[in-house]
């Protein structure tokens, strides 16, 4: 985060979900991309997926991570 390559972060972490989509890390940092780049809208969709695809305990780990 401090080189501020978001669009790489965002790469890469997408890609990690199309291999594992229950990988809350990779949510984690597709979401912060998106926040970083002020793309609210996107990264509220990526969390609303997020809660679809990870377990309860995962997802609630990742909103605590998010604050």
């Amino acid at each position: 985060m401090d080189f501020h390559a978001y669009d790489l972060l965002h790469r890469d972490a997408a890609l990690a979900l199309t291999i594992a989509p229950e990988n809350t890390k990779a949510y984690y940092w597709l979401i912060r991309s998106y926040q970083k780049q002020h793309m609210d809208e996107m990264a509220a969709g990526e969390l609303a997926a997020a809660k679809q695809k990870l377990p309860e305990d995962e997802y609630q780990k990742l909103l605590n991570s998010l604050e």
